[in-house]
């Protein structure tokens, strides 16, 4: 394999393990307290999730397309002690995590080489991410 395309399986490697061990998807199953009126959010928050499965399966299909498999890698060892937390607090730290993200996807967007299928990819990424944020940014006080 070329250094190039180890690059680029570097990469998906990278969107596929966001993506899988999304925190989005495990706030909703970490039993947040939701106050009252706070329903619009977890609703949000449990769509960020949908939403992040679905590019997992993306970025493991652009993986299969360059025979290469994903690995499954655990979750961040922090994402263990969010469990039974406030709503507010723990979509704040999703905020923070995806603006992370969103910084690296800026990033990987500007390598030269970029395949127009990943390339539209982590466009795609980005604009939801983008997307996510502000509708998140809406709902933390």
């Amino acid at each position: 394999m070329k250094p190039e395309d180890d690059a680029l399986i570097a990469l998906l490697q990278q969107i596929f393990n966001w993506k899988h061990n999304s925190l989005a998807a495990y706030i909703t199953g970490a039993e947040p307290y939701v106050r009252a009126g706070q329903k619009d959010l977890l609703k949000l928050i449990m769509s960020i999730g949908d939403e992040d499965r679905k590019d997992r399966d993306r970025a493991a299909e652009l993986m299969h397309q360059r025979e290469s498999t994903p690995r499954i890698e655990p979750y961040p060892h922090y994402v263990a002690d969010l469990n039974y937390l406030s709503l507010d607090y723990l979509a704040a730290v999703l905020t923070k995590e995806l603006s992370a993200q969103q910084e690296q996807l800026t990033q990987f967007l500007t390598r030269p080489g970029l395949p127009g299928d990943t390339q539209a990819f982590l466009q795609s990424i980005a604009a939801r991410t983008a997307r996510q944020l502000e509708t998140l940014a809406k709902h933390l006080p």
